[in-house]
C-alpha cells in the first residue's frame, strides 16, 4: 500500500508529469513539470465537456472523450513540454476520479502500545490495511493528513518514537471496473505504465490543507464535487469528514460539530464558478474564504495563456 504524505515535505528531482481530472460533466488535463527546488509549472491545459450520445450510458461517454483529451494533449500540450523541458513525454500520470465513480473516507488509529514505537511506513500501512471495501470497490490510494503523537501534533511522523499516538488518513475508494477502463485509456493513449489513481475529493481537501497549513482552526467545504463535502480541522488535525447537499444540512453539521469542538473561525470554499452554491450559515462561521487560482501562486506556476483552471493546479500541487 502506497502513502503519499501529504502531511511531509517532499524532495523530488525534474520529472514530467500528465494530470488527469475526470468527473461527470468534463475531463481535463495538463502537462506539469517539476524542477528540484522550483514550484511546479503547469505546462498546457485542455478540458472538454462530456456529452452523451442518445443511450449511451455515462462511463462509456466520459471514456469516450477521456480519449480525446488525450489525444488534445498530445497534439497540443507535448510541444510545449518538449520546449520548456527538453522532452514531450511524461514519465508518469496521476488521474483524479470524481463521485459518481470515487469517494473518500477519513478513518483515524489509536496507538497504545506496551512499550513505545518508532512510526514507520510499513507500521501505518499495517495498521490500516483493513480498510472495509465492496466487492465493486478498490483501494486507489490512502493518504496520512494528521498525527498526533504523544499528545503533540506533528509534520514529521516518520522515525518518531511514541507512546500513544492517533493518525488520521483519507481513502480514496474507486469502482474497480472505471479504474481498470481509464488506466487502459490512459496507457494505450501514453504509453506509460506508471499511472496513479486518487479521489478526486481527497485530493482537493489534501491541497487545501497544504495552502492554509498555518489554519489551526477552519473547516473546508468542497464544492467542486459532485458530492459536496465538509472537513473540519481542529487544533491543526482533521476531526471530521462529511457530505453535505444544501445550505441546511451544512448548517445541522456545523451546530453538530460545536458540541465537541471551539466552530472554525473561517470557512473556506473550494467552488467551480465565483458564486457559492451553499454560502456560510451566519453566525457560525467569522468569515468565508472563497479559493482563487492566485491563492495558488506561491505554489505553482501558470504557464499557459489561457485562465488557469483550479482543479488542475490543486493536482498539481499535490502531485509535487
Amino acid at each position: 500500500m502506497r502513502f503519499l504524505t501529504a502531511i511531509l515535505p517532499k524532495k523530488r528531482d525534474s520529472l514530467n508529469k500528465v494530470l488527469i481530472d475526470i468527473g461527470p460533466e468534463s475531463v481535463a488535463g495538463a502537462y506539469v513539470s517539476y524542477r528540484e527546488g522550483e514550484r511546479p509549472s503547469v505546462l498546457s491545459v485542455h478540458r472538454i465537456e462530456i456529452g452523451s450520445h442518445k443511450h449511451e450510458p455515462i462511463e462509456r461517454a466520459m471514456l469516450r472523450t477521456l480519449h480525446l483529451l488525450g489525444e488534445t494533449l498530445i497534439r497540443e500540450g507535448a510541444p510545449h513540454m518538449a520546449r520548456a523541458t527538453g522532452s514531450g513525454s511524461a514519465d508518469a500520470i496521476m488521474a483524479s476520479v470524481d463521485a459518481p465513480w470515487a469517494s473518500v473516507e477519513m478513518h483515524s488509529k489509536q496507538f497504545y502500545p506496551n512499550e513505545p514505537i518508532v512510526f514507520s511506513e510499513e507500521l501505518i500501512a499495517d495498521a490500516f490495511s483493513d480498510m472495509p471495501l465492496e466487492p465493486e470497490e478498490m483501494l486507489a490510494d490512502e493518504d496520512i493528513i494528521g498525527a498526533v503523537l504523544n499528545g503533540y501534533v506533528t509534520r514529521e511522523p516518520y522515525g518518531k518514537e511514541a507512546s500513544r499516538a492517533t493518525v488520521v488518513a483519507l481513502a480514496s475508494k474507486v469502482r474497480r471496473e472505471v479504474a481498470e477502463d481509464i488506466a487502459i485509456c490512459l496507457r494505450n493513449l501514453f504509453h506509460i505504465e506508471n499511472i496513479s489513481l486518487v479521489s478526486s475529493g481527497s485530493l482537493r481537501h489534501q491541497a487545501l490543507r497544504r495552502i492554509f497549513t498555518h489554519e489551526q482552526n477552519a473547516a473546508l467545504l468542497d464544492l467542486m464535487s459532485a458530492e459536496p463535502s465538509l472537513m473540519l480541522i481542529h487544533d491543526g488535525v482533521p476531526v471530521s469528514l462529511s457530505a453535505v447537499t444544501d445550505d441546511e444540512i451544512l448548517e445541522h453539521e456545523l451546530k453538530t460539530l460545536r458540541n465537541g469542538y471551539a466552530l472554525p473561525g473561517t470557512l473556506f470554499v473550494l467552488e467551480r464558478d465565483s458564486e457559492n452554491r451553499l454560502p456560510a450559515p451566519l453566525g457560525l462561521i467569522i468569515k468565508t474564504v472563497s479559493v482563487r487560482p492566485s491563492h495558488l501562486a506561491s505554489y505553482v506556476q501558470h504557464v499557459p495563456t489561457t485562465p488557469p483552471d483550479l482543479s488542475l493546479l490543486l493536482m498539481a500541487l499535490h502531485a509535487s
